[in-house]
């Protein structure tokens, strides 16, 4: 779920925060920095539960109607279809995907008042009117519609995104990341055939993610004398106002993988942060990137300072 490109953009915020509190202590934002990768998971968890919370109201909706004298009042029951869709059994019902809501207390993240008004709105949708439409049965008709309640539903809804912005002030920065692995989810569990959600979620080593992510941080903080010493010289050729807080970052970031991330390629890094600038810094700033990192490349390399092995040894 989590790529090195999401988690170096992880650190290079850090950093940035560092930046801007100089009182800061590095443990404490290496430990902010771990909670926010951690925040974008429980993201990813609580979205995929609400899809199935909202399904299951289905029966709640159901038997409020017969208390209300459904028969007298003239009005069509609803349809009870949906319950029956794996996907909600799949995660309502599955032992291990209700361990992870009660041990990171996510069950109740997004009210019942939100489910409620969800729901509501879900019957009035073509898309939903059709599922329950016996003559409009198509093959893929249970994935789709797991996949347009979240996707035309949940991410449409105000009100939904305004929970989650409540609870979570990264979801901006990680909604792409976490609605691709949503996506990639859902589709994975309705082509296996699944039982259980927790069978096609992506696993992830805390451990080592949480290792990586305070080496680095804690790295590019501890070498930042040698990092200036080794780029200012060649910033000195540049245009002052070509430079900023976050190209300067990026670039110390990038010098210390070329000198103490051993496993990375030096062009993996390289292009990395390209990217990187692409989507945080100046539309100048990938040319700006892009020409320090080869100059500085090419003299930690005739100064024999790069020491590759493994992976890293790939060109």
């Amino acid at each position: 779920m989590f790529n090195r490109r999401y988690l170096r953009i992880k650190v290079m915020q850090s950093l940035y925060s560092k930046l801007l509190n100089s009182d800061s202590i590095d443990s404490t934002l290496k430990k902010q920095l771990q909670n926010r990768v951690f925040d974008a998971w429980k993201l990813y968890i609580i979205q995929l539960h609400t899809i199935a919370r909202v399904c299951a109201e289905a029966e709640i909706y159901h038997e409020n109607q017969l208390n209300r004298h459904i028969k007298v009042m003239n009005e069509e029951l609803v349809s009870l279809k949906i319950l029956r869709n794996k996907f909600v059994s799949g995660t309502l019902d599955s032992n291990s995907f209700n361990n992870i809501l009660d041990e990171n207390n996510l069950r109740n993240i997004i009210p019942n008042e939100t489910i409620k008004l969800l729901f509501q709105q879900l019957l009035k949708k073509e898309y939903f009117i059709n599922y329950n439409n016996p003559n409009e049965e198509k093959n893929d008709s249970e994935y789709r519609i797991i996949h347009n309640i979240f996707k035309k539903l949940l991410l449409k809804s105000d009100l939904f995104i305004s929970n989650i912005e409540e609870n979570f002030i990264g979801w901006t920065d990680d909604a792409q990341l976490v609605i691709k692995a949503i996506n990639k989810t859902i589709k994975s569990f309705f082509e296996k055939g699944e039982v259980s959600l927790t069978n096609v979620m992506p696993p992830i080593n805390w451990n080592e993610t949480n290792e990586y992510l305070s080496e680095f941080y804690l790295k590019v903080v501890a070498e930042d004398d040698e990092l200036e010493t080794l780029i200012d010289p060649i910033l000195k050729n540049w245009d002052p106002n070509r430079l900023n807080v976050t190209d300067h970052l990026l670039l110390k970031m990038a010098v210390t993988e070329f000198l103490y991330f051993p496993s990375i390629p030096v062009k993996v890094t390289i292009n990395e942060y390209i990217e990187i600038s692409k989507l945080y810094s100046t539309p100048k700033s990938k040319d700006f990137i892009n020409g320090v990192l080869d100059k500085l490349l090419k003299q930690l390399q005739k100064e024999k300072r790069i020491k590759k092995i493994g992976r890293g040894l790939i060109n």
